[in-house]
């Protein structure tokens, strides 16, 4: 009869022991999932992040070839009119 109690409180022990491991599992389990949105937001925060970074490249870069465009323009414009203005300036 001995020999069967102490069986049945070592089941009783490592069922506590597992009972236990479980229900910690449980919990790191809990958090990861908790965590699991949190990391995906960051995740998206982070592309998002990338794509208004190039879309800000894009735009400046837009801007910087617009903005040499006209001065391009009013070089042009500028030289035409003192050719025209002066057309004899070189000889």
């Amino acid at each position: 009869m001995a020999q069967a109690e102490q069986l049945k409180q070592q089941t009783l022990a490592t069922l506590s022991d597992r009972d236990h491991q479980l229900r910690r599992l449980t919990a790191m389990l809990e958090e990861a999932r908790a965590q699991k949105p949190k990391l995906e937001q960051e995740h998206y925060q982070r592309e998002v992040g990338k794509e208004k970074i190039l879309r800000i490249r894009r735009c400046l870069n837009h801007m910087f070839k617009s903005v040499v465009s006209n001065l391009f323009g009013w070089l042009r414009l500028e030289m035409n009119q003192n050719l025209l203005v002066s057309p004899c300036h070189g000889l």
